[in-house]
């Protein structure tokens, strides 16, 4: 949202119609009834049998790690070396001759 104000977009042409005012209205317009107690529904014993496990697995120890998604009109920040403008290295590392204005 932070992105499309800062661009000067309408927000609302990018959000699904299902997430407006008047669609969720139109949900909540008809009768919502409570689910009925456990013990009153009708399961086939088929369904009743079944044992439903957890999946087998192990999960990693430690923190999970996230590659984030980079947008195509992000720029990727290099280093850019203030003497000679070359990137991928500083003032401190340079090995190049500084170039003439």
């Amino acid at each position: 949202m932070a992105i499309l104000k800062d661009m000067n977009q309408d927000h609302y042409k990018f959000c699904s119609h299902y997430f407006t005012k008047e669609t969720i209205l139109k949900i909540y317009d008809e009768t919502v009834y409570p689910v009925e107690d456990e013990s009153t529904r009708n399961v086939p014993g088929e369904v009743a049998q079944k044992i439903v496990t957890p999946p087998e697995g192990r999960t990693k120890s430690g923190r999970p790690q996230n590659k984030r998604m980079r947008s195509s009109l992000e720029k990727i920040n290099h280093n850019k070396c203030s003497r000679c403008r070359l990137y991928e290295h500083n003032v401190k590392t340079c090995r190049n001759m500084p170039k003439k204005k």
